[in-house]
């Protein structure tokens, strides 16, 4: 029910008057009270301090001081390159319990043994269970629905959890072995984070089922292509990892130069992968189909190249950034959304 003035012949002549007093009242209540509340003027400030305050306040003052840490920290780097091999070196005889080379070399080859076990578990355990749906799939001639194609990808996540569980079970005998407890949690990093994104590869490229593929390619070409990309993933994986390893080593004298080499090959490696992958970006961008919208994906897919070194110098510069102005909480939180 809207509630409304009643200012009628019949309503006493005070009513329309009192109400006309509340209106008015309730429009210069907040005003006044507004005035009665409004803080003294602050204090004149000394003429010293209005300088610093100027300097601070203004785009140019930040900004000046911004280029001041970056070229600060590009000095104290350069004066701590040649501290970054033995930070290296650190770094690797952590790999083993009493310091040495060849035992950190020999932990890693053990865990590398595990993971070549897990990666044959999870191949076993998604073949086999994907084995009919894949032969019925070759006598399909229309080609694979949406719920087959989820299904596949619902073995694949099995065959991930089988991975998963092989090396964590694994944990035990790499003990028994002498491999450290901090390099078995870096190599499960590593190692999950490369088959969740060879994963999504597998999805699209499928190298060993044609049928299944969602990219027109030849077999053999998406079989290199998957190789490529496997190693290439790894890579990059293993980098970021030592490198954020390297960065909780506050002893090490030179962690942030240790940082800046892994986000120099992290991106040589991404923009490989830019120019490699190209035929299968494009062809996934184009799809099928006629009208707009394939025009505005067919012009997506020529500027392909562009579109991913923009994006490959974009983290590069991100990275810095964040290196020098301590943002690398926000980068990883970026780059891993």
């Amino acid at each position: 029910m809207r509630l409304r003035f009643n200012a009628s012949a019949s309503a006493p002549k005070y009513r329309a008057w009192s109400a006309r007093f509340v209106v008015l009242a309730s429009l210069l209540f907040p005003i006044a009270h507004g005035f009665a509340a409004e803080p003294s003027p602050p204090a004149p400030t000394s003429p010293a301090a209005m300088p610093a305050m100027d300097n601070a306040m203004s785009s140019a003052g930040w900004l000046q001081d911004i280029f001041i840490k970056l070229e600060r920290e590009a000095t104290e780097d350069i004066t701590m390159l040649p501290a970054a091999p033995r930070a290296i070196e650190r770094e690797w005889r952590s790999f083993d319990r009493d310091g040495s080379s060849l035992g950190a070399l020999s932990n890693v080859g053990w865990v590398a043994l595990v993971g070549c076990f897990a990666l044959v578990a999870e191949k076993l355990v998604a073949r086999g269970l994907a084995r009919r749906r894949l032969r019925a799939l070759r006598l399909r001639p229309e080609g694979p629905t949406a719920g087959l194609l989820l299904l596949l990808l619902l073995f694949d996540a099995i065959g991930l959890a089988a991975f998963a569980a092989v090396f964590v079970y694994a944990r035990h005998w790499l003990l028994r072995a002498g491999v450290p407890v901090p390099l078995m949690i870096l190599a499960a990093n590593v190692l999950i984070r490369w088959r969740i994104g060879m994963l999504v590869f597998g999805v699209l490229l499928r190298p060993r089922d044609a049928s299944a593929r969602l990219i027109a390619m030849p077999d053999a070409e998406a079989r290199r292509l998957s190789c490529f990309l496997s190693a290439a993933l790894l890579a990059i994986i293993v980098l970021v990892g030592f490198g954020r390893y390297g960065l909780m080593d506050e002893d090490s004298g030179a962690p942030h130069v240790v940082a800046l080499i892994v986000v120099i090959l992290v991106c040589c490696l991404n923009a490989w992968i830019v120019f490699r992958a190209r035929a299968a970006a494009e062809a996934l961008i184009r799809g099928s189909g006629q009208g707009i919208g394939a025009a505005l994906r067919d012009a997506i897919a020529r500027a392909w190249i562009p579109l991913g070194m923009a994006y490959v110098a974009g983290v590069f510069v991100f990275y810095i950034f964040g290196l020098s102005l301590g943002l690398l909480e926000y980068f990883h939180a970026a780059v891993s959304t």
